[in-house]
């Protein structure tokens, strides 16, 4: 099956490349890829995907392999709309990074509201697992900023 183990990378690769959709197609083999939804925290737990062999005929995820056990992490949300910040200013090194270990209280990053900056901060000790949002983008109020678990 190693027909399986590509269509697994290809997932892989559109998950961290933030894709939403992926065709590939090659002479004996032809597979097209989609995530359910643009939410990228749905996406990471719920992810959908539907392949399509050489007679086009769609398999669903559960029909190609087990699926693998949603793991449910805690998130760090932004309280408000704003524009968030990774780092207290240019040049600085980033509040936290991915594996980063962070103490109940300690700030995560900035969320900037017409000129004010809002530090967030970690409401439990955690490790944080994933980003949810791209340094200097808008984010809305409950947006996931951070994806944590428990330490």
């Amino acid at each position: 099956m190693d027909e399986l183990k590509e269509i697994k990378k290809l997932f892989k690769l559109m998950v961290q490349e933030n894709l939403y959709e992926l065709n590939v197609e090659e002479p004996n083999f032809k597979v097209m890829i989609k995530r359910k939804t643009h939410n990228p925290a749905v996406n990471e737990t719920m992810a959908k995907e539907q392949v399509y062999e050489k007679d086009n005929s769609a398999l669903s995820a559960s029909s190609v392999a087990p699926a693998a056990p949603a793991i449910e992490y805690m998130k760090i949300i932004s309280p408000i709309n704003g524009i968030f910040y990774r780092s207290p200013s240019p040049g600085s090194s980033s509040f936290v990074e991915i594996g980063s270990i962070v103490n109940k209280g300690s700030t995560v990053c900035i969320v900037e509201a017409m000129k004010l900056m809002n530090e967030i901060q970690a409401d439990t000790s955690c490790r944080i697992v994933k980003i949810m949002v791209e340094n200097a983008m808008p984010v809305t109020a409950d947006q996931v900023l951070f994806l944590i678990e428990a330490v």
